[in-house]
C-alpha cells in the first residue's frame, strides 16, 4: 500500500477527487500506437495538481501541505505524483 493510500492529509473522496483531477490536468491518455501519454510540464510549479486540490475545496495552507507530502514521497512534478506517489506500490 502506497503513501498516499494511507495519509490521512486528504479524506478518501478527496482522494479520489485529486487523482480524478489530476488525471484530467494531465490529460491521460492512450496515442494512437497504445502508448499511455500525458502532458506534464516536469517543474516544481504543480499547476495539475494544485488546480486538482483547488477545485476540491483546499485552501492554499492546505494545498501546500499536499504538496510537501508528494515531494517526500517522490512526486516532484505532476506526472511523478501520479507515478511515484498515487501509483507507488
Amino acid at each position: 500500500m502506497s503513501n498516499f493510500a494511507k495519509t490521512d492529509i486528504l479524506t478518501e473522496n478527496q482522494k479520489h477527487l485529486f487523482v480524478q483531477g489530476l488525471e484530467k490536468g494531465l490529460n491521460l491518455h492512450e496515442d494512437e500506437n497504445g502508448k499511455t501519454v500525458w502532458n506534464c510540464l516536469h517543474n516544481y510549479e504543480f499547476v495539475h495538481a494544485r488546480r486538482a486540490l483547488d477545485q476540491i475545496g483546499m485552501s492554499v495552507e492546505q494545498i501546500n501541505e499536499v504538496i510537501d507530502f508528494c515531494k517526500k514521497n517522490g512526486g516532484y512534478c505532476d506526472c511523478e505524483i501520479m507515478l511515484n506517489v498515487i501509483c507507488a506500490d
